[in-house]
């Protein structure tokens, strides 16, 4: 097995675990599958029920507000997963095929629209109107914003620390 390979046995693993819950406890279907990357599957864009979104916990992912259109670029190797919360408008797509063709495709986006996208691409979102849109992602990405909390957070807390000892 080639090492590209095993990355994706091992990243299928704690799916694989799900089917062998024993029969007595509830399941609820999968939001998530592995399969190989194809031209096919390097973007899919599905509407999860909001059943089966708050199932997969995608209701408790952070969220972000954009009050107008933006873009964001996902690298080779990434995969970017956003899910819309509230508000309505357009994502276009540029992405590469595993021929190394370049590819695009527009859709319509709304409240309970989940996006993935697999490998390196260009994605441009148009938000409707002038309510904005907030997006969930499954972690924290704006790392430069989280050291910059990060670092307020420690300089907080020694500014009490040296407070309360009398400094």
């Amino acid at each position: 097995m080639t090492p590209p390979l095993l990355l994706r046995l091992f990243a299928c693993l704690p799916i694989t675990a799900l089917a062998f819950v024993p029969s007595g406890i509830p399941r609820q279907p999968a939001l998530v599958s592995c399969r190989a990357r194809t031209a096919e599957s390097a973007v899919e864009i599905t509407f999860p029920t909001p059943e089966e979104a708050a199932s997969a916990g995608i209701r408790d992912w952070p969220q972000t507000f954009h009050p107008s259109s933006w873009s964001e670029a996902v690298a080779e190797g990434q995969i970017a997963t956003r899910y819309v919360l509230d508000g309505k408008g357009r994502v276009s797509i540029d992405y590469y095929d595993d021929n190394g063709r370049q590819a695009s495709r527009k859709d319509r986006v709304y409240p309970g629209t989940l996006v993935e996208v697999d490998g390196e691409a260009t994605l441009l979102w148009e938000v409707d109107g002038d309510e904005g849109m907030i997006i969930l992602t499954p972690g924290f990405e704006q790392t430069g914003t989280l050291a910059l909390a990060l670092g307020f957070f420690v300089i907080f807390c020694a500014g009490l620390l040296a407070g309360s000892t009398g400094f």
